[in-house]
């Protein structure tokens, strides 16, 4: 009897024990897990993940989801524990190994770390993968601290650079640790030159004035002897704006340097707007055995540079992109009285040189481009500029033929010859066997042929058209949505497309009395006329009426919701055209309180820094 109970008991005890732990399914356990943890209650899924992990100690994907949740929440002490187990399930698991031996150095057992980590260099085993992943792991669990100890570490095991490590000298730079950083620079220039130039871009990141290029250029120019560390030294001296420093580079040491690299870094200058500098480089490379083609290209780069020099346009300190900011609205204007003569005159007949059929294609056709808008800006001469453009080769480039079609256009503009400039643009698929894409940016033309021609139906028909067809991550979609925007906010004043046909005709006069005339109507027929007739007499440097304008209507455009920010930095302009300098440090000094939500206030407060406002 007392057996039979006994045997009743053990059966009962053994039914339930099976019931709970049926009950307790795994994969429903861990569903819930995640969905508390994506919902955020991490305290919910860090107890579930625990249950799994009591069960199931061996299953790794378990253990990895509860290792992620305790990093989330920060605590380390509990990760190490579940790495630790990860890593004892799979110890040639390169990954969890560097990250088991990263948690221990956050929870302050740095030794411990480079004890398991010493024996897998030792046998070689992945050691390349190991250090760059170590230094991942450090830099994301323990915020970076301790990777100067690692680097150390993993460099005498390896008697190597960190090769792929460019992530820690990143780290090094954000930091601003310049000294570590200028070591690892320099390790990798001496050891590993196939990885620095990943290193160098990360330190191109920088902004110019970062010590750490001085000190680097210090360093190297002890050490240097080949071209490729003297191209190097003068990319560092450039992109910190030193650029004295890399002149004497470049004027020291050719050879090893050659002509190639003398023209390369006088283009760089021109790029960096050092226009006397780049020509006192191509004064030097006239010392080689120039080829015909650099010696064209020397002639090139020096017009180009005497074209910079002559603009002497003042800088006012403040750049601003203005409301409806479009291609097609910029004024075709540059004021002669701002240009150097002689500058204008020495590039003027090196393009002329160079424009000639003996000169290498590309740069024939560049120099014409260039010394007709000089014709179209400065001398005036349309019908030289128009001879200049007038051939355009089918085996240009893309980008440069195109340009040549613009100005070519231009030029039939200023001529009155509406019917020509269509028929070049119609016609150019045909004659250049363009693809649908190229067609369009062609077609684009039209517009300002329709603008010029006070087209008002065409312009519209055309407009839609390639607002249609562009690809909105062109950049000229913005500018076809700036007039776009312009014209329907002027769409029912017909005055509006008058304006625009006396600017893309350049007939100032009749620009400037049609935008007055459309100043004496209401808003905002009023401020799109303010908005032409200020640039025009400020660029024609029409003292007395621009004087007259801000006078009577300034009060009005500064107050103005939709375009007073823009209105006021104009007038901060115009102050300092007429050496009003206290007056328009004033005018600034209020704007970021007028408006403080302008997209101008960064310019602005860059200004006033830069100024010690």
């Amino acid at each position: 009897m007392r057996s039979r109970i006994v045997i009743l008991m053990l059966f009962l005890f053994t039914s339930l024990l099976v019931g709970q732990v049926n009950s307790f399914n795994p994969q429903t356990v861990y569903e819930r897990a995640q969905k508390a943890e994506t919902a955020g209650d991490l305290s919910l899924a860090l107890s579930l993940y625990d249950s799994l992990f009591v069960a199931y100690p061996q299953d790794i994907r378990y253990l990895t989801r509860y290792k992620s949740a305790l990093l989330r929440v920060g605590n380390l002490d509990k990760a190490t524990e579940i790495a630790q187990n990860l890593y004892q399930l799979n110890p040639s698991n390169i990954q969890y190994v560097a990250e088991l031996g990263a948690l221990k150095i956050a929870t302050g057992k740095m030794g411990e770390a480079f004890q398991l980590w010493d024996p897998y260099i030792q046998r070689g085993m992945r050691q390349s993968r190991l250090p760059q992943l170590a230094l991942m792991y450090v830099t994301t669990y323990n915020n970076g601290n301790g990777l100067p100890q690692v680097i150390t570490f993993f460099r005498e095991k390896i008697k190597n650079p960190l090769l792929e490590s460019h992530a820690y000298f990143s780290t090094l730079i954000q930091r601003q640790m310049w000294n570590p950083a200028l070591e690892e620079f320099l390790l990798h220039w001496e050891k590993s030159p196939r990885t620095l130039p990943l290193l160098v871009q990360e330190l191109k990141t920088l902004p110019s004035d970062a010590p750490l290029y001085e000190m680097i250029l210090d360093s190297l120019q002890k050490k240097a002897s080949t071209r490729d560390d003297y191209l190097l030294l003068v990319d560092l001296a450039l992109t910190a704006k030193k650029y004295e420093r890399g002149m004497t580079i470049l004027s020291q040491n050719s050879p090893p340097l050659s002509s190639y690299d003398i023209l390369n870094a006088a283009q760089k200058l021109f790029d960096n707007s050092q226009y006397s500098l780049s020509l006192n480089l191509l004064k030097q490379s006239e010392m080689f055995d120039l080829k015909k083609e650099e010696k064209e290209t020397v002639l090139f780069l020096k017009a180009k540079n005497y074209e910079a020099l002559a603009d002497k346009m003042p800088n006012l300190g403040i750049t601003i992109i203005p409301p409806f900011h479009s291609l097609f609205l910029t004024l075709p204007l540059c004021p002669t009285y701002s240009f150097d003569r002689s500058y204008i005159d020495s590039a003027m007949m090196l393009y002329e040189t160079l424009s000639h059929s003996f000169v290498k294609e590309e740069i024939r056709y560049e120099s014409r481009i260039n010394l007709a808008q000089i014709h179209l800006m400065i001398t005036g001469d349309i019908d030289k500029a128009a001879n200049l453009v007038d051939e355009i080769p089918q085996t240009l480039p893309p980008a440069l033929r195109n340009t040549l079609l613009h100005v070519s256009v231009t030029c039939k503009i200023l001529q009155n010859n509406e019917k020509g400039a269509r028929q070049q643009i119609l016609e150019a698929p045909y004659i250049y066997s363009l693809d649908a894409k190229e067609e369009d940016k062609i077609r684009l033309n039209l517009l300002l042929i329709d603008l010029a021609f006070n087209r008002q139906d065409s312009l519209e028909i055309h407009l839609n058209e390639a607002l249609a067809l562009i690809d909105t991550h062109d950049e000229l979609y913005n500018d076809l949505l700036g007039l776009a925007t312009y014209l329907q906010i002027g769409a029912e004043e017909l005055g509006i497309l008058e304006l625009e046909s006396a600017i893309q005709k350049r007939e100032w006069i009749k620009g400037i009395e049609t935008a007055e005339k459309l100043m004496n109507q209401k808003d905002p027929i009023f401020s799109l006329a303010a908005f032409r007739l200020e640039k025009l007499l400020f660029l024609m440097r029409e003292h007395q009426r621009l004087e007259e304008f801000w006078n009577i209507h300034g009060d009005t455009l500064r107050a103005n919701p939709a375009m007073g920010d823009y209105f006021t930095i104009r007038y901060f302009y115009y102050l300092l055209s007429t050496n009003n300098q206290d007056m328009a440090e004033d005018v600034l000094l209020t704007f970021l309180e007028k408006w403080p939500h302008s997209p101008y206030c960064e310019s602005v407060r860059k200004y006033l820094r830069t100024n010690h406002l």
